[in-house]
C-alpha cells in the first residue's frame, strides 16, 4: 500500500527467510569479528583480479543465505543486486552461471536497501515466491575505480571513508516461519546540497538521509522513539553528526537509538579508517552479520534501516561537479 509519494506500508508483510555475510581481514578484525559466515583473506582471489574475489564472495553469500533455508540458489525466483563497479560487473559476473532471473542495478552505497524494495515489490504482488537480494564491494576495486590505486599510496584526508570488502544476501519469502518481516520502505529521491568533494561522502549523503527518514516517519505516523534502532548505511562520523543535527533541526531527536553501518563496522579504534567505512557492501554485511541475527534473537523489535549513496563517477568528479544522494529506507519487524 502506497501511504505517501515513495513510502509504502506492507499489509502482508514480507519475510526474511535467511541471510549471510562476508568480509576482508581488516573489516572481520572491527566489532562484528566472528559473526561473518566466511573472511575472504585474498583480496584478489588467488591473482586473479579484485573485481573476481568480489564477485566470489557475492556468490558465496547468495548461496549461503539459499543453504541455511534449506534450498537450492536455482529454487530462487529472482535475484535482485548490485555493487559499486561499472556494468555491476561484481554481481553480474558472480551470476553469470547461476540459472535464476537477475536485476542488476546502481544504488552507490544504498544498493542493498534498494535491493530489499525491489524484492518486496515483487514479492508484494504476488509475482514470485522467493527473492535474493545481493550487495557487496571490494576496497581495492573501488579504489582503482573511482580514485587512484591503493598501491599509489595517495595521502587520505580525515573526512574520507574506507570501501569495505564485504558482502550481504537476504532471501526473502512471501510465506515463511521467520519472526523477521519488512514492514514497510521508502523510496528516497535525489538530493544535493552542492558539495563537490568526493573524500567527504559523509556530508554528501547526510541531506538525503535526512530528507528520507522525515518523509518515512511522517508517511507511516511513527515517532523515532517507536523504533529500537534507526541506522543509517555509512554516513561516518561527520556524516552521522550532519545527519543527527538535520533531524534535531526538524524534532527529531535521536539519541541513543542511531547508529551507522560504517562505523558499527570498524568500530573506532581501528587505524587508517578515517571517519568509517562505505561502500555497498558495508550496510549489507552489517545488516546480515548483526541486525538481522538481532532481530532474530528478539534483542531488537523494530529496525530503520537507512541505505545512503553518493551517485557521482569519477568523469563527474573530474569535471569538479557536485554530487548528489539518494537514501532508501527499509522497516524491519520482529515478530
Amino acid at each position: 500500500m502506497n501511504l505517501k509519494k515513495g513510502v509504502f506500508y506492507f499489509k502482508n508483510p514480507i519475510f526474511i527467510s535467511s541471510f549471510a555475510a562476508a568480509a576482508g581481514e581488516k573489516e572481520a578484525a572491527g566489532p562484528l569479528n566472528g559473526r561473518f559466515d566466511r573472511i575472504f583473506k585474498d583480496y584478489n582471489f588467488c591473482d586473479k583480479s579484485y573485481e573476481i574475489m568480489q564477485a566470489e564472495m557475492q556468490l558465496f553469500t547468495a548461496t549461503k543465505a539459499v543453504e541455511k533455508a534449506n534450498l537450492n540458489i536455482e529454487d530462487v525466483d529472482v535475484i535482485c543486486g548490485g555493487d559499486l563497479l561499472n556494468q555491476c560487473v561484481g554481481t553480474s559476473y558472480a551470476f553469470k552461471n547461476v540459472n535464476v532471473p537477475f536485476l542488476g542495478f546502481y544504488g552507490a552505497c544504498a544498493t542493498m536497501a534498494e535491493a530489499l524494495i525491489v524484492s518486496c515489490v515483487f514479492l508484494n504482488f504476488g509475482h514470485v515466491g522467493c527473492a535474493l537480494a545481493v550487495s557487496a564491494s571490494n576496497f581495492y576495486a573501488t579504489q582503482r575505480q573511482f580514485r587512484f590505486p591503493a598501491r599509489y599510496l595517495q595521502p587520505r584526508p580525515k573526512t574520507a571513508q574506507k570501501t569495505a570488502t564485504a558482502a550481504g544476501a537476504v532471501l526473502l519469502k512471501r510465506k515463511d516461519f521467520s519472526n523477521i518481516v519488512i514492514r514497510g520502505a521508502c523510496v528516497g529521491k535525489v538530493v544535493d546540497f552542492g558539495v563537490k568533494n568526493a573524500s567527504n561522502m559523509g556530508a554528501i549523503m547526510a541531506p538525503a538521509a535526512a530528507d528520507s527518514a522525515i518523509k518515512f516517519l511522517k508517511g507511516i505516523g511513527k515517532k523515532v522513539e517507536d523504533f529500537d534502532l534507526i541506522v543509517t548505511g555509512d554516513l561516518g562520523r561527520l556524516g552521522a553528526y550532519i545527519f543527527c543535527q538535520l533531524m534535531k533541526s526538524e524534532g527529531y531527536f535521536l539519541n541513543s537509538k542511531y547508529n551507522d553501518c560504517g562505523l558499527m563496522l570498524y568500530g573506532k579504534n581501528i587505524k587508517n579508517i578515517c571517519c568509517g567505512g562505505s561502500g555497498a557492501g558495508c550496510s549489507a554485511s552489517v545488516l546480515c552479520a548483526d541486525i538481522l541475527y538481532r532481530l532474530k534473537n528478539k534483542k531488537l523489535k523494530n529496525v530503520m534501516f537507512i541505505g545512503t549513496g553518493a551517485l557521482h563517477s569519477k568523469a563527474t568528479s573530474n569535471q569538479k561537479a557536485t554530487i548528489p544522494a539518494i537514501a532508501h529506507i527499509v522497516w524491519f519487524e520482529g515478530v
